[in-house]
Formats: C-alpha cells, sequence, structure tokens
C-alpha cells in the first residue's frame, strides 16, 4: 500500500529547504508512516474552518458554479471549455463509487463549496486526477499542497500505479504544484487524449518514482 510512504509530497517541501534534523520538522516521523496525508491535510484545513466529504449528487448545482467561477476567472477561451467536462457531476453518485473512483469537496462551517477533487479510475492501473479546484476565499493559505497530496495517497491506496491528469495551459500555478509533486509531462496515447494538445499539457505520476525518491531521502546524509 502506499501509506507505507508516510507522506512523502507534503513533507518534501520541507527536505527540500531543511535538513532531516531541523526543528522544521517536530512531531513528524517522516519515514514511519505514522503521518498519513489525511492527517495533514485536515490539520491544514481545521486552521481555516473548514473541513471534507465525499461529493455526492446532490452537490451538483453548486459544484457546477464554483467550478465555473474558477474557469472564468482564468481560462480566456472559457467559452469553448463550458459544458464539456462535466456529464460526470451530473451523476456523482453513479460516477464516483468512493471506493476505486473518487470526488471530494472542501466546505465551510455553513456548508458552503469552496473546493474539490478527486479522481476516477480509467483502467486496472491507472485513475485521472480529476475537479481540482479551490474558490478565490482560500487561494494562497497554503492549501492546495496538502489536499494534492492527499487525493495522490488516497488514489495511490486503490492499488493503481499511475495517475495522470490534464491541465489547462492558462493555470501556470496548478501546473508548478503538479511539477513540484513529481508529475512529469507525457503525450498521451488516443484513450486518453480527449482535448485539444494545444490548450492542454497532459501530466503523470507513477509510484514507483515516490519509492526511488522516498529511498533516495532515506539514504541522504544528515546535516
Amino acid at each position: 500500500m502506499f501509506r507505507d510512504l508516510a507522506c512523502p509530497f507534503f513533507l518534501s517541501l520541507f527536505l527540500l529547504s531543511a535538513p532531516l534534523s531541523s526543528s522544521a520538522l517536530p512531531l513528524i516521523d517522516i519515514y514511519s508512516g505514522s503521518t498519513s496525508c489525511r492527517s495533514i491535510v485536515e490539520a491544514a484545513l481545521s486552521t481555516e474552518e473548514l473541513t471534507f466529504r465525499f461529493a455526492n449528487s446532490g452537490d451538483h448545482a453548486e459544484l457546477q458554479k464554483l467550478i465555473n467561477e474558477v474557469r472564468k476567472e482564468f481560462i480566456k477561451d472559457y467559452e469553448f471549455l463550458e459544458g464539456t467536462f462535466d456529464h460526470d457531476l451530473m451523476f456523482i453518485d453513479e460516477t464516483y463509487d468512493r471506493e476505486s473512483s473518487r470526488l471530494y469537496i472542501i466546505e465551510d462551517k455553513n456548508g458552503k463549496i469552496l473546493g474539490s477533487g478527486g479522481f476516477f479510475r480509467t483502467s486496472k492501473d491507472s485513475v485521472e486526477l480529476r475537479k481540482f479546484y479551490f474558490s478565490k476565499e482560500i487561494r494562497g493559505r497554503r492549501l492546495g499542497g496538502p489536499w494534492l497530496d492527499y487525493l495522490i495517497e488516497q488514489a495511490f491506496n486503490t492499488g493503481v500505479n499511475r495517475i495522470w491528469l490534464v491541465n489547462h495551459h492558462e493555470l501556470p500555478d496548478a501546473t508548478n504544484l503538479y511539477r513540484r509533486r513529481h508529475f512529469k509531462l507525457y503525450s498521451p496515447d488516443q484513450n486518453e487524449f480527449s482535448v485539444p494538445m494545444d490548450r492542454y499539457h497532459y501530466f503523470q505520476l507513477f509510484r514507483e518514482q515516490l519509492r526511488l525518491i522516498d529511498s533516495l531521502q532515506r539514504t541522504k546524509p544528515q546535516k
């Protein structure tokens, strides 16, 4: 299972800037497996009085509104996108079984949806990362990294070895976040190709990449 790597993504941000003995890493045993990405994202969200849960079909309208607002804010050719990718939101309960495919929402204490993210099983060995959106209200609060880490952890815990995603070229902050989590650009095959390549970037992440990173960090000399 993926959990034997603890939660290396979020912690790797600290590792890049601090030695393993640094006080920047209190109370966390990086490689013990005792620190899950869930506990980290729950702690990060709780400081902002936010929680997360599985999405259900009753969330469709509010979630679609959030996604449309983010797209309109960042993507110049939004009219091209409108209504193209969100058929799954019409049938959340049927599309996301909460096992091999999952969709989550982040909400405030009043139940307002402020963020989302999930994954969908596309083959025996792969899932597509989907619906990674934050409203203006919670951007800039250093929540994106822990949230992505949690989605990656949950996806790999379903037993797949590969996560792939499609990202619009006018979303550079998301692109940078994916790169920091070791996602690599690739050219998709026909089964995954669904949008114009001049507007989108395809990224993928393999379980073995993370095991290699984990192994290198274990053998890294402490300063």
